[in-house]
């Protein structure tokens, strides 16, 4: 099918699977003279849907003394009142089975938090990046992800093994020469349509239970000598000792998205071992710089996602992952109406073996859980207010009864 062929396509999707009537909701309603019919606002939707990824209605585009997105405010950075993110995590090497059952929508860009792969080898990493490669033109502004801890096990497992050196596994395009149909993230910040995105890379010497926390690193042959090479390098750059164990401090205030594979300490954390696979460090940080949307992944059994309009009000949403059908895993409170974050979404789609086996007792192979997460950020108050919603799953296909 055609480029717009298909956008209009997936945005039919989308409005059906979705239910995107939530999109004229409180963060992303557009000023009106009246109160709206149901029809109209179906009308609305839409028509911003079934626009291509970047292209906004014609009254969107209206700007007249500080008349921006239909409202009285300063302009969109990027001059883009919306802007759509599809943020998918922890994959671990089963995209292809991903895209089968559940639909990969277009919009303005993709985004991976992670685990692209389960082992971290050269023939994952080849196969994710030609995967990428075939969809990418569905992603106006490209590709972006940061690294997970899988995606180390093998380097890891080279180093251990002397048969790479450190210094080759900490060097900055270590991944991003490997998966070229992305950028890679690594601890630094683009701006793609307005929105300032931060990655906060996974770094090879983290232990996964409290990634980057000093007290709780795991270490490994390996991973201690990695982090020594690491901190050679900042002490010679000129930096004072101690050196931190983790990265966090180069998180920049005025982020609008924050992209880990981690999340921070006591949010969507709770596993079996209790708080598991977050930073104390990371939420420290965090409520030190305030962005204003965190997306991660890593805890597969604490997938779900919390979102509210500002901090005047409180947060919808909690926990997803379902080891039986209707039972909610480990149901955890909100983060608490001082917290600096609109939007928190743990995406991981991987299933949790380990909770699957202790509510069914049988072991389950890997598979894709959960669906990919599509975003809307809205300009509106002078300022990025987002939404966000889970794609659908791919129908089946039809089959006609022979006569």
């Amino acid at each position: 099918m055609s480029w717009r062929t298909g956008i209009s396509g997936w945005a039919t999707v989308a409005l059906a699977g979705l239910g995107l009537l939530a999109l004229v909701g409180v963060c992303l309603r557009r000023p009106i003279a009246a109160p709206p019919r149901r029809g109209d606002a179906v009308e609305a939707v839409t028509s911003l849907a079934m626009q291509p990824p970047g292209v906004l209605p014609t009254t969107q585009n209206a700007s007249a003394a500080g008349w921006h997105c239909n409202e009285l405010q300063k302009p969109p950075p990027g001059g883009q009142c919306v802007v759509s993110i599809l943020h998918i995590s922890d994959t671990h090497g089963l995209h292809r089975q991903m895209a089968k059952k559940f639909t990969m929508p277009p919009a303005d860009l993709l985004v991976h938090t992670g685990d692209i792969t389960d082992m971290g080898t050269d023939a994952e990493m080849v196969d994710f990046n030609l995967w990428l490669d075939d969809i990418k033109h569905r992603y106006k502004y490209g590709v972006y992800l940061v690294s997970g801890n899988h995606d180390w096990m093998w380097a890891l497992n080279r180093v251990a093994e002397k048969k790479v050196p450190p210094e080759a596994v900490i060097h900055p395009k270590y991944l991003q020469n490997k998966v070229t149909s992305a950028k890679v993230l690594h601890h630094e910040m683009v701006e793609v349509a307005g929105l300032r995105i931060f990655g906060s890379d996974w770094c090879p010497w983290f232990g996964y239970a409290a990634p980057g926390d000093y007290w709780k690193m795991e270490w490994s042959d390996d991973r201690g000598l990695i982090y020594d090479r690491w901190k050679q390098q900042v002490l010679r750059s000129g930096k004072m000792a101690p050196v931190p164990t983790h990265r966090y401090d180069e998180i920049p205030e005025g982020v609008d998205i924050l992209l880990s594979h981690m999340a921070p300490w006591n949010i969507f954390d709770h596993t079996l071992e209790g708080n598991w696979g977050s930073s104390q460090a990371l939420l420290g940080r965090i409520q030190q710089t305030k962005p204003k949307a965190h997306l991660f992944g890593h805890i597969h059994e604490m997938r779900g996602g919390w979102e509210r309009c500002n901090q005047s009000e409180a947060y919808r949403g909690g926990a997803e992952y379902e080891p039986l059908p209707g039972k909610i895993f480990a149901p955890q409170p909100a983060p608490p109406k001082e917290y600096p974050t609109d939007l928190i979404l743990n995406n991981a789609q991987l299933n949790s073996l380990w909770v699957d086996h202790a509510y069914t007792g049988e072991w389950q192979p890997n598979s894709i859980a959960g669906p990919g997460k599509l975003i809307v950020a809205r300009w509106s108050g002078g300022r990025w207010r987002f939404t966000a919603q889970a794609v659908p799953a791919v129908a089946p296909p039809l089959t006609v009864a022979k006569k």
